[in-house]
């Protein structure tokens, strides 16, 4: 039984009122009248709910309205409860985002004072350099495989149109073309080229999906190797010097800065290659950040609404096919930009250097994590590359 209780009654000048009454009948307040019997029950429920354990009885009416406020305060006890699991949830949620965040800068500074661990050694930069672009390009892979659940079996098409773009556009003596952009220009350059690929591919063959889509996009990266090499001014124009490729590729010379050039930075002397790998270091950080605020994005959750169930998605007002083109040209974006850098990294680029087995890995990659790169790399002896280009680190 309830400690207390509120009682409606009606008086002898029929007017309404309520009272609070305690166990042992002692009558602690009464409220002031009210004309209608519906105010004066509004106005006890509206008490009722701010006290606990308390029941509404309706008197000299034989229980007409009864109204047990245990219910409600049940109620506001779980809510209250609900409110508490929420917040600790909530502060679990941020002590794991500060304990990822905290990772994530340990690993960044770990992998910034990587080249002050290898006592100038050019062909372990070098390997670890490469491990950082194919990771670039993995990352662009990561939004057509793992958000949008495209399967795509030629996307090392979109790194080679990175290189050949930047290779063409470099001051080297094999290119082709008359025009040498700054770095940064490039860079955009080289990704836009690899975007117009990716919708070129794209925008014909996304009606298709699964096995189909990975038949095309397996074509797409062989006719993309077959087309630079009769690139060589006999089959076509002269723009990749075929099967030849280009060669003699300048470093970077960015902001006045010269990558091909050794620095003595705490007394360590900093190679050519730990220049290029602190490059890309600053790239994957931005790639990383792009990716994580686009993945939590409303196209990011359209992207897994996609890969979850196509049908689904586009029953809900999801434009799938829009959405599909752009996470192929925003992939073939970041493959591009990747491309650029290696390009002038290796030194020379040629159309063997892209085949199917690299597009393997790069999917390996994604599955798997970036090990398998790392063995990919390191499957060539390691002193082969002590003294020579970063091509002869490359995975061939």
């Amino acid at each position: 039984m309830s400690l207390y209780r509120i009682e409606l009654f009606r008086g002898k000048d029929r007017q309404h009122y309520w009272r609070i009454v305690h166990r042992n009948r002692n009558i602690l307040a009464t409220s002031e009248s009210y004309t209608r019997r519906a105010s004066a029950v509004r106005a006890a429920e509206r008490l009722a709910r701010g006290l606990r354990f308390v029941q509404v009885t309706e008197v000299q009416s034989w229980a007409v309205h009864r109204l047990d406020l245990h219910h409600h305060a049940r109620r506001a006890e779980r809510r209250h409860a609900q409110q508490q699991d929420g917040a600790h949830e909530m502060t679990w949620a941020l002590l794991a985002l500060w304990a990822l965040l905290m990772i994530v800068v340990l690993a960044f500074f770990v992998a910034f004072v990587f080249p002050f661990t290898q006592d100038g050694s050019e062909a372990n930069m070098s390997i670890a350099t490469q491990v950082l672009i194919f990771a670039a390009t993995a990352v662009g892979l990561n939004i057509v495989v793992g958000l949008a659940g495209l399967l795509d079996l030629g996307y090392i098409a979109f790194l080679g149109a990175g290189a050949f773009t930047a290779a063409i556009l470099s001051e080297s003596a094999f290119s082709t073309v008359d025009f040498h952009p700054p770095f940064l220009v490039t860079v955009l350059i080289s990704g836009v080229v690899a975007s117009l690929l990716g919708l070129l591919i794209g925008a014909p063959t996304l009606r298709v999906s699964g096995d189909y889509l990975a038949i095309v996009t397996l074509a797409f990266g062989e006719i993309f190797r077959i087309t630079m090499n009769n690139l060589d001014g006999n089959d076509g124009p002269n723009l990749t010097n075929g099967s030849n490729g280009i060669s003699g590729i300048p470093d970077l010379n960015f902001l006045g800065f010269d990558f091909g050039q050794a620095h003595t930075i705490f007394g360590v002397e900093i190679g050519r290659f730990a220049n290029y790998y602190w490059l890309m270091l600053m790239v994957i950080a931005l790639i990383i950040v792009v990716f994580m605020n686009l993945n939590y994005s409303r196209i990011g959750r359209g992207w897994v609404a996609i890969r979850e169930d196509e049908l689904a998605a586009e029953a809900m007002g999801v434009n799938t096919f829009a959405l599909k083109l752009l996470a192929f040209a925003g992939g073939a974006f970041l493959a591009g930009v990747a491309g650029a850098v290696k390009a002038h990294h290796d030194v020379s680029v040629t159309p063997d250097q892209y085949v199917f087995l690299e597009s393997a890995f790069l999917l390996a990659a994604v599955v798997l994590g970036g090990i398998l790169i790392a063995i990919m790399l390191l499957r060539e002896p390691v002193e082969d590359g002590a003294g020579g280009s970063g091509g002869d680190a490359a995975p061939t």
